[in-house]
């Protein structure tokens, strides 16, 4: 090898040392736990958006079918409330068990 092929290739290697660490800073840049949460709040924001679209799209096609869903939903909310109502006691009293001493 020549002195001018040496001084070559000792740049290549020294260009490409150079490249190899600026992707190592990179890389831990990403894996940072800071990092790691913010692109993962970015990645559900940008989800739930698309969600949300989808939803409204949906509803938007079968306006009957969603309102006949939430009609469903609200039916079942509403007897599981009444239903807890009508368990509890009348007398605002707890209803003492067998073996204590009322």
């Amino acid at each position: 090898m020549t002195d001018p092929e040496l001084a070559a290739a000792r740049a290549r290697a020294a260009a490409a040392r150079d490249q190899l660490r600026a992707v190592i800073r990179e890389v831990e840049a990403r894996l940072r736990p800071a990092s790691l949460a913010s692109d993962a709040i970015e990645s559900i924001k940008r989800k739930s958006g698309e969600v949300a679209v989808d939803a409204v799209e949906a509803v938007r096609e079968r306006p009957i079918a969603a309102s006949a869903i939430v009609a469903g939903i609200g039916a079942l909310i509403g007897a599981r409330l009444f239903h807890r109502k009508s368990k509890r006691p009348k007398s605002g009293r707890r209803k003492s068990r067998q073996g204590d001493a009322s």
